[in-house]
């Protein structure tokens, strides 16, 4: 994952410059610490087990369509 993590922070750093993105910054880079931490968390049972990996998936669908949405043209 740290080289994902490496990945999408450049990502970030690529689409999302200048100071009017720094909150956005902000939100796509705690999304992917949230998926990472999600991912290798140790969990006891099923339940937890398969709500960290929901959770996991979330955060990386949030960082696509943020990012995603930033790079967009207009219209």
């Amino acid at each position: 994952m740290q080289n994902t993590k490496a990945r999408l922070g450049r990502v970030v750093d690529v689409e999302l410059p200048g100071s009017e993105s720094t909150e956005l910054r902000k939100v796509v880079r705690a999304a992917i610490e949230l998926a990472q931490a999600t991912k290798h968390r140790r969990n006891g049972d099923r339940r937890s087990a398969g709500m960290a990996a929901g959770m996991a998936a979330d955060a990386a669908l949030l960082v696509t369509h943020l990012v995603r949405r930033a790079i967009e043209p207009a219209g």
